[in-house]
């Protein structure tokens, strides 16, 4: 039984529909450019949600060795608190800007202050000003030192005096 010359390839035209070794090699590069672009597409997905949500961290504490509820172990609990580096952060916050309002909030509370001490002065409406500058006006008008407190992106930083004064 001998096969058709059809059937029969020389080794020339065997090699010729056998995927080449470039060809290999671009076939797997375009399988990981679609890896490490659904890869990046997907983190960038990620990173869009974690910019739009405010997160919390939460740390948990084990109250004692055996997980037992309502059974706190004063000691474990502050070497627990101790090791995350807890007990240090309260520290310095309470050293440094305990007080912490949002920077719009006190800006409206002062824009309000300032109309009802200063009736006859044109002023824009509360909501209408950049709490920033308002901020940065207004608080050494009131003698508040600089260095009692500090503009973060949101928030207001102040020390216990600043906070006092204010």
């Amino acid at each position: 039984s001998s096969l058709p010359a059809q059937a029969v390839a020389s080794p020339e035209e065997l090699s010729s529909r056998r995927p080449s070794q470039s060809g290999r090699r671009r076939s797997r590069q375009i399988q990981a450019s679609t890896v490490a672009r659904d890869f990046t597409h997907s983190l960038g997905l990620l990173m869009q949600v974690l910019r739009t949500s405010s997160l919390q961290f939460v740390r948990t504490i084990k109250p004692n060795p055996s997980l037992v509820p309502k059974d706190f172990r004063d000691s474990e609990v502050l070497t627990q608190l101790r090791c995350a580096g807890t007990h240090e952060a309260i520290k310095v916050m309470r050293e440094a800007f305990p007080t912490r309002p949002f920077l719009d909030r006190v800006a409206h509370s002062l824009a309000l202050a300032v109309l009802i001490a200063q009736p006859g002065r044109a002023a824009r409406p509360p909501q209408q000003m950049d709490a920033r500058y308002l901020v940065q006006r207004v608080l050494p008008e009131l003698q508040l030192s600089p260095t009692e407190w500090a503009i973060g992106r949101t928030r207001l930083f102040l020390k216990a005096e600043g906070a006092e004064q204010l």
